[in-house]
């Protein structure tokens, strides 16, 4: 229809071209504008309230944690692991075994086995057997099963010279 050469596109179209330019102009100051106000807010508040949150102290008994263990951990070698021992199994092992002194069961002490990642033994006070439990079993369940094992064996009912594995519930597996 127009030729670029010789002829002017029509006034309309110029004035929509404009329109549409200050239209976009507009919007995208609107859009930064937007973006410096709700940082400033943010920082505004941030600036109001970040002396408040300095001044707040933290209540460590509010917030669960794991009990002291009753016993050191040890691995094979004899290091003491309780220290990197997760929470759960830490409070794991310390409830089994104030629960076994609650039966008059004593334990010596507890041990991760090499190479085994949800196992640990104990050795209980007058016996030469290794007791091995579970951490992923609750400790009410192992604690009934090493105070049934241990009467029965005290009693003569079983013989058990190496070890008894308490692992699986309701099982016991001794040699």
């Amino acid at each position: 229809m127009f030729s670029r050469s010789n002829t002017k596109p029509p006034q309309e179209a110029v004035q929509r071209d404009r329109a549409v330019r200050k239209h976009s102009k507009r919007g995208r100051a609107l859009k930064v504008l937007q973006w410096l106000i709700t940082f400033g807010i943010i920082g505004g508040l941030g600036y109001l309230i970040f002396p408040w949150i300095q001044n707040l102290t933290f209540d460590e008994e509010a917030f669960w944690r794991p009990p002291e263990a009753d016993i050191i951990v040890f691995d094979e070698l004899g290091w003491d692991v309780t220290d990197q021992l997760s929470g759960t199994s830490q409070a794991l092992i310390s409830e089994v075994v104030t629960d076994l002194a609650t039966h008059g069961i004593t334990v010596e002490r507890a041990v991760l086995p090499a190479g085994k990642i949800r196992e640990f033994n104990l050795y209980l006070t007058g016996s030469d057997l290794t007791w091995r439990l579970s951490l992923d079993r609750p400790a009410s369940g192992q604690v009934t099963d090493v105070n049934v094992v241990y009467r029965r064996i005290q009693d003569g009912d079983m013989e058990a010279n190496d070890y008894v594995d308490l692992r699986t519930a309701g099982r016991a597996i001794y040699r």
